[in-house]
């Protein structure tokens, strides 16, 4: 072999190693740290008392959830070489373990290893299902919507004149208030967003995160999010839809849901998304309809 056919595959013995490497390494992700509360609950009146749930089991999924709770398991690993994986019904991993276990500890504290990008869980603790709820992860130094697990409010959102959408803050249990836009039921209305992009990002998503006081099942309301990029200046191109998705209500009121849609692939820098969020709330919907707008 000559020196140059030598360079070559040395060369190209590096590239393989180094995917190797890149491919072989998982992201730690906890619930919580050791002495702290991960999965928690709130209890009480006035200040709440945060109280760690024991024994929490987590299902791992991949984005969107499938159910609650979610059954489209997503791979976890024993550790960050990645180098075997978990069962789907034992994805946890605690802190100072390599054994695959089905629940958390004590105070709470669950986590695993997985690779990096976007999930869903949900968390089942006495019987109770709660989520699913949404988290990203990047890898240090890794590009794409900004950092770990962010779901960034969508800035300057406002309502078209229909005056059947506004934005209001609900009393909920526990001294705990939340806003968020509300829609009338039996009713078409559109909420126009805006988001900026300082350096420019790809593979977007828009998350709506949707919920009503309504507990009788089968109650319906469609969803569709359109956008626009722009320049320095607003324009009125045309928008492209992702396509309308379907909230149907359950026995559970204030039930939450999550419904992603894709939304631009390329961002240039210093541009402009504008966002048409339209919604449609059925005439058996029997409470305002709740949007959280979130983009990921």
């Amino acid at each position: 072999m000559n020196s140059k056919n030598l360079s070559v595959w040395l060369f190209a013995a590096v590239l393989l190693l180094c995917a190797t490497l890149a491919e072989s390494q998982a992201l730690r992700w906890d619930l919580g740290a050791p002495g702290s509360a991960g999965a928690a609950t709130l209890s009480g009146n006035g200040l709440g008392q945060l109280l760690a749930v024991p024994g929490a089991a987590i299902n791992w999924c991949n984005y969107p959830a499938n159910a609650t709770p979610c059954t489209n398991y997503a791979t976890t690993y024993t550790g960050p070489t990645a180098s075997a994986t978990c069962p789907s019904n034992t994805p946890i991993v605690l802190q100072g373990s390599s054994s695959c276990v089905a629940t958390g500890d004590n105070f709470g504290n669950l986590g695993l290893y997985t690779a990096s990008g976007t999930y869903a869980y949900t968390l089942t603790a006495n019987g109770v299902t709660s989520g699913p709820f949404i988290v990203t992860i990047a890898a240090p130094g890794g590009g794409g919507g900004g950092g770990v697990g962010d779901h960034i409010p969508l800035d300057n959102c406002t309502p078209d004149t229909s005056g059947n959408l506004f934005y209001s803050v609900l009393a909920l249990s526990n001294n705990f208030n939340y806003a968020t836009w509300q829609a009338l039921p039996n009713t078409t209305t559109t909420l126009f967003c805006t988001m900026v992009s300082v350096n420019g990002f790809a593979s977007t998503f828009v998350d709506l995160q949707v919920a009503t006081a309504d507990n009788t099942a089968g109650h319906t309301a469609t969803l569709n999010v359109c956008w626009v990029v722009t320049g320095a200046q607003l324009t009125a191109s045309p928008f492209t839809c992702a396509g309308t998705q379907t909230f149907t209500t359950t026995t559970s009121a204030y039930g939450q849901a999550h419904f992603a849609f894709t939304t631009p692939t390329s961002v240039p820098t210093a541009s402009i998304i504008e966002y048409e969020i339209q919604i449609t709330v059925g005439a058996t919907v029997a409470s305002n309809l709740l949007i959280y707008p979130t983009f990921i």
